[in-house]
């Protein structure tokens, strides 16, 4: 499981796998696959959490490291981290099943 990226796995997965293992693979795939969504689900969130607090820390930290740093360009450092952030919880919402719908606007003509 840590080839296909997941870092932990709950001991119950670990068990209903050691269990399911003589079991046709795509029933036991079908019995794994809502804890393993769970568990992805929680990661994203997780990141996204992660990502929040950094972001909110780089705010505060922006303008002692732009006194150090006079050739760098602070929107690109918000902007990225942002961009991070809105994507985990974009992610976090299609796999929960709530998908995101992005809108675009425009301004009429008269």
């Amino acid at each position: 499981m840590r080839r296909q990226g997941y870092d932990s796995v709950s001991e119950a997965v670990l068990i209903s796998l050691k269990h399911t293992r003589a079991q046709d693979p795509e029933e036991a795939r079908a019995k794994l696959a809502p804890q393993l969504d769970q568990a992805i689900i929680n990661q994203n969130r997780s990141n996204a959490l992660q990502t929040a607090r950094l972001e909110q820390y780089v705010l505060e930290s922006l303008p002692s490291y732009m006194e150090r740093n006079p050739n760098a360009d602070p929107s690109t450092i918000v902007r990225n981290l942002s961009q991070s952030m809105a994507q985990s919880v974009e992610k976090t919402a299609m796999l929960e099943g709530k998908p995101q719908k992005t809108v675009a606007l425009t301004m009429p003509q008269f």
